[in-house]
């Protein structure tokens, strides 16, 4: 009884905080564009929690673990953060206050976009940072393709106890699992299209 009331107030505590955080986030991408300040905030944060609601909804419904185990395997499964993280870390290497032409018109460069990120650190912690480096350039990467070849090498088919998912929700988790490592790519086309680079 002990451990169920305190895992009921250690989940209720921490949707309270996803919420707060959200709403926060939500805020700041209203504030920054005076475009946005058009429509009023209230209306802004009540399709947040509608669209929010309707999917917790369906989870609530008689198949809702089967629909809460799609989203727990695909959507915030291994592969799409580890992919996401990659993608950070190649971007904090390679292209930290940098231009994408940039790297055309000066090869190799005088200063890697890397040990510009470091040099920073350093400013804000006030302490000289010295082999940081090797985390960010042999540690890390080899951890993190690590990882993802592990996650690759053991995704199976979906399941719950003895049910196995259709092959139409595996598909369905693998578009989920796509969205979030697209919309970075699909952003990164936008910008350069949009700076003309």
């Amino acid at each position: 009884m002990f451990d169920t009331l305190h895992k009921k107030k250690f989940r209720n505590f921490f949707l309270l905080l996803l919420l707060t955080a959200t709403l926060d986030k939500l805020d700041q991408w209203y504030d920054r564009s005076p475009k946005r300040r058009k429509i009023r905030r209230e209306f802004v944060v009540a399709i947040y929690v509608l669209i929010s609601f309707s999917f917790g909804l369906l989870m609530a419904t008689r198949a809702g673990f089967y629909i809460f185990n799609i989203f727990d395997g695909y959507v915030c499964g291994a592969i799409s953060l580890l992919i996401i993280c990659i993608v950070q870390l190649a971007t904090v290497l390679f292209a930290y206050r940098t231009t994408f032409s940039s790297w055309h018109q000066e090869w190799p460069p005088s200063q890697w976009p890397g040990q510009t990120f470091i040099r920073h650190i350093s400013e804000v912690l006030k302490r000289r940072l010295t082999y940081i480096w090797v985390c960010w350039v042999i540690v890390v990467p080899i951890w993190l393709f690590g990882m993802l070849a592990i996650a690759l090498r053991t995704i199976g088919p979906i399941s719950y106890e003895t049910f196995i998912y259709p092959l139409s929700f595996q598909i369905i988790g693998y578009i989920l699992t796509s969205i979030a490592p697209l919309s970075i790519l699909v952003y990164f086309i936008y910008y350069q299209l949009k700076n003309g680079r």
